[in-house]
């Protein structure tokens, strides 16, 4: 992927597309998500900014992610904001620690 910082502030603008996702996953009495993918410093991190904006509990496994990064440090910056947003980030081995595997 050919990116410039031009390209990188179009993505930032224009990421959010509305679904009705949010909705039918109330109406399912899902409460949280956990986010994985590619790539951490865009799709990720939108993703799990939107799902914090929606009111979803929201954790991040960045054993399961990938950064673009365009910039040295995107991917930490990514993650920075997003922990300051109120996403969890899971550590390496959550699924052997006893956390409840319903998603």
């Amino acid at each position: 992927m050919n990116m410039t910082p031009e390209k990188d502030a179009s993505i930032e603008y224009h990421h959010r597309k509305e679904t009705e996702l949010a909705g039918r996953l109330w109406e399912s009495g899902v409460t949280g998500v956990y986010i994985l993918g590619l790539a951490t410093d865009y799709c990720v991190k939108f993703t799990a900014l939107d799902s914090r904006k929606l009111g979803f509990e929201t954790w991040l496994i960045p054993d399961g992610t990938r950064a673009i990064n365009i910039q040295s440090g995107d991917e930490q910056r990514a993650v920075s904001e997003m922990v300051e947003a109120g996403v969890h980030v899971v550590e390496p081995g959550f699924a052997d620690s006893g956390v409840p595997r319903r998603l």
